[in-house]
């Protein structure tokens, strides 16, 4: 740098910093456009560029705006209307309102010149800076706007929406350093907007518009904090309030007072805002350095070694100058054990409770070495806990140093960048309070731009640059409780608008003020002169000797008796006085003065207005008529007339000792009486002394107990350490990886087993945006979609399944988790996120997807029909040989299309028995005849088995079709021609007889045909099964684990094919079951059934409502599967997330009395009636769900094989008797039953039907 020393800037127009980095050419495009030609503003454009890039920005940007855009070249003067701009390869900064260049550095560390720039911009032009920063990645320009705002300055920042990378906006707004969130093109608005209305504010300004609303914002504040920022710097103030303004959405301030007003959270918002809570660890390293090396090293000097160290942080803010002060305090002591105490105060609340925690994130500790961050700093999630030995030096309070009593004796005070936002009088209230509570030779250390000139007879300079001041050993001047202003004192919120006088009104009072009121001084309560008015050199002037500005030390000829005397009056009886006719020599010339004291009010503090009138010598010299008349004459001489003059004054001053003298002798006499008083307080004392003595031993007790309490808490706060050690240890052992990401998607936590899943580090994972990991590997739009729905909407997602490719370990499929983490002690909302590594299991399915299609190859290449369905009977494979055999493919065959290949007269009977097979498990085993490819029916025996599982469920079915159609056409032959012989039976009645005996014989041999025939079916499988078996026995050295498993699965499948031909065969002799009707009680047989599913019932919270049902005549059995296959479709096609209610009501009536015309009129009916409150489905299948293989939902959604209710119908045509559905989708469904009831009376018909 071309100057090593920073010289203030004496430019009166705003300096804008503009700082951008990836995307920022679009914004800086935007931003430019929209800055008028005149806006009397210089800017400055800082980019982050390549050193070796040849920037073209400034060609760039002349295009879209009239005014100069320059290339900064070294010393270029700042001048308004002007835009400038950093050349590649150059760092930038600003030195009396000079532009300076130096070469970039060559080291590894971080490249941030826009933190460089705007840091100098602060130190130069103050609260005149103004920094914007706009699109880029990274943090660079938070420390930087952080240095603004410290100053006064504005800062601004790009908006999330607008920004193309939002990691530098969002680095600075979650700082908490952003004044104004805005598009770019809105910001040059907002900004002429603030320094227009900051310098119509500003309070040597005449005319301040909305003053008196500006006054009622500040009382309102009062009332709800109890803190006056009257006397805090308006610019500031008014500042903050517009910020506050435009958050609100508002238009004015009398707008925004109204709305303030009935909101308590705004009110809250507000003063957080003014307190400007801008504070880091180590801030200006030289002045800590200064402390380590000097300060502190002369403190221990005055010190014993058990002497404690007092040290106070005014102004703390979260506490980062605390534990600053108290890491080098440590870094000082090494193991000495002399005690140090630091009391560190604030007016914020949350901040005074973020200091107390100790806990600080990576950003807010990145100005903390390596060494000392881990000294004395333990890492936690999501970031740094101050040690619990620098914690236990610092002491935490809310307080205001302005009113609250002071602490005491102490050896060190730190109040750095809060003064700045005082005016004059608070300063010098807060630098006397300082110099109360400081030891003899203690010390004062404030911010760079804050000084102690209003009280320098109280400090000295120790280091002028580091601001560090020592206490004069002088008499204070501190007032233990200020006064405060009346709250009536100010205007009331519904008070009306006072009128605003015309202009030239105000500027006529603006003169009479300045121009023709009389000279006059104001004074504090200890007679102090805060303000001068007008010319008082002729009554007041500085005595000889030591300088002050008390108003009875400086008055002149003798005034100082006639001042004390008139504040004194107006001290005690607290309204204004005037006095006359007091002599006053000027020069040569003698004029009498009036004096008029009057008290101020709607003050912080008691001040008084004195006024001074000059006038001539009246002229009260007695005269009588002349002897010509008209005319008048002096009967006595001029020295005549200063005798009477002198005689009024003496009389005067008889007056006034006489009342001095009443008030002395009043006084003398309540003195006389407080001597008494003392004399018996000092009895009283004595025997407090004694209460005390017993009040000490008590209050030793108390303290044993105390240290009791406190090794409890002690002891509790290790429990409480030990149980989030504990949590944390489990979270970072899990399997599953886990992100915790705050509102903005950005991580905050991440365990170990995402680290090392996906194959990524702490640093480049934790406060980064969950879409940029990795090279922003996680930019995926429906996982984007899904997390930005969960706060807001306050939604979660389960078990959702994402197929993705990273860089660094390949191919992922995931199931993804997220839900909001709910938080009663804490206003941070958090997300966590889990997910599930499946990609090995989905590897495993699709292996097991190969071994099924190996099987069917197997299947493919046998001459037999081969056949398998699903546990619901859907078919689900055909092989080669049936494919061909029927001409159709599979998907005319799949599910329940195979049975239009059965013969139109045996479909019936084929449904029937399939159904049979699915509902009981029971093999399926029929003659029936199929179409061939050319469309001729050939008979076929059709065998299929289930395969179970280990619970005794269907999981398959296995099915065989062999062609026997020479057999069976020969079988309808020969009864041809037994029926063509009928007609000749009586002739051949023992020839007849014998054919009858030969056909029995071959329906025997027919029959054993076809069992034989079955276990012919089992022979492929013996082979495969034995030569499987032989193959494992015999080379199992030779084959590889691949071909072991697969050859495991093929004698799996044999055996599962060979125990379903078993199944059918067994079934084959179960064809035909008796119908017996017998009384049942029917609520005892649905309790049985809803028995059976009780372990769905409680696991869906299913509630089910049987009403009376009685006894009725039934096939037991059958309704008992009726029953289930009901019960159990309510429960299965419930509603997701809903519990299922189930109602079953049971009636009689006469089918006239019912809906159904179909029922028979007389005959009496069973109603049973079964509601429940699922998914239900399209009324216009309410037939065709009665249908054999109907399914109205896919075997994914819902399991079953969709011949439940063809068998509920069917048994209850069993029993002579009518079933219905009725249903809307999602609004449940009801099934009515009519069992006709034979035994019960016909029902009588009136006259009137």
């Amino acid at each position: 740098m071309k100057s090593a020393k920073t010289i203030l800037s004496t430019n009166i127009f705003p300096v804008v910093g503009i700082g951008a980095s990836a995307g920022g050419l679009d914004a800086f495009k935007k931003l430019i456009k929209a800055i008028p030609e005149e806006s009397g503003m210089a800017y400055v454009l800082v980019q982050h560029l390549a050193p070796t890039h040849e920037s073209l920005l400034p060609e760039i940007l002349q295009k879209v705006t009239a005014i100069p855009v320059l290339e900064i070249a070294d010393e270029i003067k700042v001048r308004p209307n002007h835009i400038y701009i950093l050349p590649s390869n150059k760092m930038l900064v600003a030195n009396d309102g000079i532009l300076q260049l130096s070469p970039r550095p060559t080291t590894t560390e971080p490249n941030l010149p826009i933190d460089l720039f705007f840091q100098s911009l602060a130190a130069v032009h103050r609260n005149e800076a103004i920094g914007v920063i706009l699109s880029g990645m990274g943090s660079d320009g938070t420390l930087g706007l952080k240095a603004i705002k410290e100053n006064g300055g504005i800062t601004m920042a790009q908006d999330r929406d607008s920004a193309a990378y939002d990691g530098m906006p969002l680095s600075a707004i979650s700082a908490d350093v952003v004044d104004f969130v805005l598009p770019p093109h809105e910001i040059p608005r907002k900004i002429l907007e603030l320094t227009q209305s900051l310098r119509q504010g500003h309070p040597t300004t005449p005319e301040m518009d909305d003053a008196d609303i500006i006054r009622q914002i500040l009382s309102v504040l009062r009332t709800r904090h109890g803190i006056d920022f009257t006397y805090y710097k308006q610019t500031t103030i008014r500042r903050r309030i517009s910020r506050r303004i435009t958050l609100s959405r508002l238009n004015t301030p009398a707008d925004y007072l109204a709305y303030l007003q009935k909101t308590k959270p705004e009110q809250d918002a507000l003063y957080q805002d003014l307190l400007i809570a801008v504070t880091t660890f180590f801030r200006d390293p030289k002045s800590f350095a200064l402390l380590s090396r000097t300060i502190f090293p002369l403190l221990l000097k005055t010190k014993a070694d058990s002497e404690p160290i007092r040290l106070w942080v005014a102004g703390c803010s979260t506490g980062q100058e605390a534990y600053s002060i108290a890491i080098c305090m440590k870094e000082l002591l090494g193991n000495s054990l002399q005690p140090v105490h630091i009391f560190a105060t604030d007016l914020s609340k949350p901040a005074i409770a973020k200091a107390r925690t100790g806990i600080y994130t990576k950003k807010e500790v990145e100005t903390i070495s390596a060494q000392r961050l881990q000294q004395y700093f333990v890492k936690i999630k999501g970031g740094y806990q101050v040690s619990k030995e620098v914690r236990d030096m610092c002491v935490f309070a809310n307080q205001n140093f302005l009113n609250d009593p002071p602490f005491g004796k102490m050896d060190f005070i730190s109040c750095r960048n809060v003064l700045i936002y005082m005016d004059a009088y608070l300063q010098k209230k807060a630098l006397t309070t300082f110099h109360y509570a400081l030891n003899s030779a203690g010390f004062l250390m404030l911010g760079k731009s804050e000084t102690v000139s209003s009280v320098s007879d109280l400090f000295a300079v120790m280091e002028k640059v580091d601001k560090v001041f020592t206490r004069k050993d002088v008499p204070g001047r501190f007032i233990a409780n200020a006064n405060q202003r009346a709250e009536s004192s100010l205007s009331s919120p519904n008070a009306k608008p006072v009128s605003k006088p015309s202009d030239y009104q105000k500027t006529a009072d603006y003169i009479l003020f300045n121009q023709y009121t009389p000279a006059g001084v104001i004074v504090n309560d200890v007679f102090d002169i805060v303000h001068f008015h007008g010319l008082t050199a002729p009554f007041l002037e500085q005595s000889p000797g030591k300088p002050s500005h008390n108003v009875l030390l400086m008055a002149k000829h003798g005034l100082a008796f006639e001042l004390r005397s008139l504040l004194h009056k107006v001290k005690k009886e607290d309204k204004p006085v005037r006095k006359e006719l007091i002599p006053f020599q000027t020069g040569n010339r003698l004029q009498t003065l009036s004096i008029d004291v009057i008290p101020l009010p709607n003050t912080l503090d008691a001040c008084y207005l004195i006024l001074f009138y000059t006038t001539g010598i009246p002229d009260t010299t007695p005269t009588v008529p002349s002897q010509k008349g008209g005319l008048t004459k002096p009967i006595v001489e001029p020295k005549d007339q200063l005798i009477h003059q002198l005689e009024q004054e003496l009389a005067q001053a008889r007056d006034d000792m006489r009342s001095i003298t009443q008030d002395q002798e009043a006084i003398n006499e309540q003195l006389q009486s407080a001597n008494e008083e003392l004399l018996s307080g000092n009895e009283e004392l004595q025997s407090l002394n004694e209460e005390l003595e017993t009040s000490k031993e008590e209050q030793q007790s108390s303290n044993e107990e105390l240290m009791v309490v406190n090794e409890e808490i002690t002891r509790l706060n290790g429990q409480l350490t030990i149980a989030r050690d504990y949590a944390e240890a489990i979270i970072a052992n899990i399997g599953e990886p886990l992100l915790v990401l705050d509102q903005r998607l950005r991580v905050k936590t991440a365990n170990n087993a995402f680290y090392k899943t996906f194959q990524v580090n702490e640093t480049e994972t934790e406060g980064v945006l969950i879409y940029d990991i990795g090279n922003r590997e996680w930019n995926i739009p429906e996982l984007r979609t899904l997390l930005e729905r969960i706060l807001p909407e306050k939604s979660t997602f389960r078990a959702f399944e994402l197929t993705h490719t990273f860089a660094a370990i390949g191919r992922r499929v995931m199931l993804l988790n997220a839900r909001e983490i709910i938080h009663k002690n804490s206003k941070e909302k958090l997300i966590l996120l889990s997910i599930e590594d499946i990609t090995q299991a989905t590897n495993e399915r699709d292996q097991e997807r190969l071994a099924q299609q190996q099987l069917q190859f197997m299947a493919d290449a046998m001459p037999e029909k081969v056949w398998t369905a699903d546990a619901a009977g859907n078919a689900n494979y055909f092989n080669h040989t049936w494919l061909r055999y029927s001409g159709l493919t599979f998907d005319d065959l799949k599910a329940f299309g195979w049975e239009n290949v059965v013969h139109p007269d045996d479909q019936k009977e084929n449904k029937k028995r399939w159904h049979q097979s699915i509902r009981t498990g029971a093999a399926f085993n029929m003659q029936h005849r199929l179409r061939d490819a050319a469309g001729a029916y050939k008979w076929h025996l059709s065998r299929s088995v289930a395969q179970l599982d280990d619970q005794g469920r269907t999981t398959m079915w296995i099915g065989t079709s062999t062609e026997n159609h020479e057999q069976q056409l020969y079988q309808e032959e020969l009864e041809k021609s037994v029926a063509s012989r009928t007609v000749e039976l009586n002739e051949a009645n023992q020839t007849l007889a014998q054919k009858n005996e030969e056909l029995q014989q071959m329906n025997k041999e027919l029959e054993s045909f076809t069992y034989v025939s079955g276990h012919d079916l089992q022979e492929p499988l013996r082979k495969i099964q034995t030569f499987a078996g032989r193959i494992m026995d015999e080379e199992s050295q030779q084959l590889t684990d691949n071909g072991k498993r697969d050859l495991q699965r093929l004698q799996l499948a044999a055996a599962r094919m060979q125990e379903l031909i078993q199944d059918l065969l067994a079934f084959s002799r179960l064809n035909v079951t008796e119908r017996t009707f017998e009384p049942t009680d029917l609520q005892k047989l649905t309790d049985e059934v809803i028995s059976q599913f009780q372990e769905t019932i409680s696991e869906k919270q299913a509630i089910i409502d049987i009403g009376e049902l009685g006894m009725v005549t039934i096939i037991v059995f059958q309704f008992r599967q009726l029953l289930q296959n009901l019960i159990g479709n309510a429960l299965k096609f419930s509603v997701p997330g809903i519990p299922p209610c189930i109602s079953i009501v049971g009636q009689r009536a006469y089918g006239r009395d019912l809906t159904d015309n179909r029922l028979l009129a007389d005959t009496s009916y069973f109603h049973l009636s079964l509601t429940d409150n699922g998914i239900g489905f399209d009324p216009q299948y309410k037939e065709r769900i009665f249908e054999v293989f109907q399914r109205l939902h896919g075997r994914e959604a819902y399991a079953g094989t969709g011949i439940g209710l063809a068998i509920v119908k069917k048994i209850v045509e069993n029993h002579n008797g009518l079933i219905t559905a009725t249903s809307e989708l999602n609004k449940g469904a009801r099934f009515d039953i009519y069992i006709p009831e034979p035994d019960r009376p016909v029902a009588p018909v009136s006259v009137d039907k």
